[in-house]
């Protein structure tokens, strides 16, 4: 799948290489998310998990990947909406996700972070196609 490789690739590359103000975004977007998880405001999380996805390939500088990557996440956008609407326990499994994904990323364990990217967009992708999925 091309938006895993992708992701997985950035992750590779920017982890550890963070300025302190990607890594306070970053930060910020997890707040936020888990504010939107709590209150159970669906559209909010589902925008803030485009968002942070989009902050770390945004990281690279690499303008190509980052506008296919935001192509593919338009027009995931409402199914991935719909699907966490009848889904809501996955927002919290989605933050908690995200929170290790952006905790590799800073303390530079790239492989890992890798590992958690892939892992994610499969459970993902499982959950989006209506099969059962092996949580991450």
């Amino acid at each position: 799948d091309l938006r895993e490789a992708i992701e997985a690739f950035a992750v590779q590359r920017v982890a550890g290489r963070l300025t302190p103000e990607q890594a306070a975004g970053l930060r910020e977007n997890l707040r936020e998310q888990a504010a939107a998880v709590r209150e159970q405001r669906v559209g909010d999380a589902t925008r803030l998990d485009t968002e942070f996805h989009a902050q770390i390939c945004g990281f690279l500088g690499n303008r190509e990947m980052a506008q296919t990557l935001a192509r593919m996440r338009d027009k995931l956008h409402r199914l991935i909406l719909t699907n966490l609407s009848r889904r809501p326990e996955r927002l919290a499994t989605s933050y908690r996700e995200h929170a290790a994904i952006a905790a590799s990323l800073i303390r530079g364990r790239g492989a890992r972070a890798a590992d958690l990217v892939r892992r994610h967009l499969e459970y993902g992708r499982a959950m989006l196609l209506g099969g059962e999925a092996t949580k991450p």
